[in-house]
């Protein structure tokens, strides 16, 4: 629990602190004191973590109350609250050693906040008063706004190459994307692409095959005398039902407008490739939304390889179906036409059977053919197309972050002492929740910037510093408090005068 004392004169204030402090679980309020030398007396006793401690007081003021505080009981951190936005009330509180300023408009809004701040080693400044010029003009004896500008550009090159390569715990991988569509590659020929066995079941060409399997399913069931079968009607049949398929294809030339099977009236092609597309663009805006442009461009590159790679596969597969159909087709006219006679070769059942393998085979292969490129042409072609449409953005949108990263890091001269505190207080700088907010602000993912006309590598460079000055400040104090307490009589002196 984090320890709290609160000093100040007024009762309407301690009544105000006390209610905001209660809904806080982590906050335990140990006293309460009405001036200075009250405080003294508590943070002696109870030893607190945090006071929070008004300028304006009787007995003892606030900044003796501080200096005595700061100097004698160094594990206790001390925030100024006060209405003064004075800039020599504000110089003389870090002279005296407090750990953070606040404005009384704005106590309960940024004081959990403050508190943090202080109890990381950290100084902290109202926002109103880091975001405005008054101290900044008016602290000659430490204040140089080269060290400032510095300080920002560095701020600002952290915050670019985060965004650039911001990453998740678990980021969807590409494989498993391609899994979930059915595109896979299959490395034997005789497999089927899960896909194409998908797209199969489900429209009406697995209707028309089981239909033209009847008479050859019948004629493996049923007894072979010879004598007993109309050997011109099963010729015929087998002429009808070449016909049929050829007949068949010729009038669903379009894979897309094929009928649904009668038993998945709830799918049909259509439906399949849509919901590949859709789970595309839904894992495209997961990535989108939460990775940086660097990541993403990465991942697309390897989602385009893999995408290459099952086409070129698919192709094979397209190119062997049409070497087997060919084959089937040669296959049947050769031994169609040993039955056309009815001679004795017609009395043999294997010749029968063989027939109707090879015909139902052409069918098959056929169809595996039509799907393989009907896949290429209308699914994995079109995913490579937006695949690299999104890579041609992201593209764009790196090299405005890094242009952008490159021209603040020529900004950036940090020395090498001043690293670790900065890299320390890199807490309270949130590249995520700054994403956001710029998204918000310019209504587009940070992903789009490098596409959209209103928005520049100037009009992002001037927010991100327009953002970032303020927690510039408030570094730059922290790096130049030990300066101003070593130039503590001679800037007294300048503010008096």
């Amino acid at each position: 629990m984090i320890r709290i004392l609160i000093v100040d004169d007024q009762e309407a204030v301690h009544l105000l602190l006390m209610d905001f402090l209660a809904n806080e679980r982590d906050i335990d309020l140990v006293g309460t004191a009405y001036n200075g030398q009250a405080a003294i007396e508590l943070v002696e006793q109870l030893r607190p973590d945090v006071v929070l401690l008004d300028l304006c007081m009787p007995v003892m003021d606030g900044l003796s109350t501080t200096k005595l505080i700061t100097t004698s009981y160094d594990q206790t951190k001390v925030i100024i609250f006060s209405s003064q936005e004075n800039e020599q009330f504000i110089a003389q509180t870090i002279i005296a050693g407090a750990n953070g300023y606040l404005l009384k408009q704005s106590l309960v809004k940024n004081l959990t906040t403050a508190i943090q701040t202080v109890l990381h080693g950290k100084y902290y400044l109202d926002p109103h008063l880091a975001a405005s010029n008054v101290l900044q003009q008016q602290l000659p004896a430490v204040y140089k706004p080269s060290r400032l500008e510095n300080l920002t550009s560095w701020l600002a090159k952290e915050i670019i190459t985060a965004w650039r390569s911001q990453a998740m715990d678990k980021t969807p991988s590409q494989e498993e994307f391609l899994v979930n569509a059915g595109l896979t590659m299959e490395q034997e020929s005789s497999l089927i692409a899960p896909i194409i066995f998908k797209l199969e079941r489900v429209s009406e060409a697995i209707d028309l095959f089981k239909r033209i399997s009847l008479p050859f399913d019948s004629l493996q069931k049923s007894s072979w005398i010879p004598k007993n079968i109309n050997l011109n009607q099963m010729l015929q049949q087998i002429i009808d039902t070449e016909a049929e398929i050829k007949n068949w294809f010729s009038l669903n030339s379009s894979v897309d407008k094929w009928n649904c099977n009668t038993s998945q009236t709830n799918l049909n092609i259509e439906s399949i490739k849509n919901d590949v597309f859709t789970k595309f663009k839904h894992n495209i805006d997961f990535v989108w939304h939460n990775l940086g442009s660097e990541i993403i461009l990465n991942w697309l590159q390897e989602l385009d390889i893999g995408l290459q790679a099952i086409r070129v596969n698919y192709k094979k597969h397209y190119q062997d179906y049409l070497q087997k159909e060919t084959s089937a087709w040669s296959a049947y006219n050769i031994l169609s036409n040993k039955l056309v006679n009815l001679n004795k070769q017609a009395y043999k059942l294997k010749n029968w059977e063989s027939v109707w393998k090879a015909l139902l085979l052409a069918f098959k292969f056929k169809l595996y053919a039509t799907l393989y490129s009907y896949v290429i042409e209308q699914i994995v072609s079109e995913l490579i197309q937006q695949t690299q449409t999104y890579k041609n953005i992201i593209c764009k949108t790196d090299n405005l972050l890094l242009d952008l990263q490159t021209e603040f890091d020529q900004q950036t001269s940090i020395k090498s002492d001043l690293l670790p505190l900065l890299f320390s207080s890199t807490d309270l700088l949130n590249p995520k929740q700054f994403r956001r907010e710029l998204e918000s602000c310019k209504g587009y993912t940070l992903n789009h910037w490098g596409v959209i006309d209103s928005i520049t590598q100037e009009t992002i460079r001037q927010e991100i510093i327009v953002k970032l000055n303020p927690l510039a400040y408030q570094f730059y104090i922290e790096c130049c408090q030990t300066a101003i307490s070593s130039a503590c009589d001679n800037f007294s002196e300048n503010l008096l005068k």
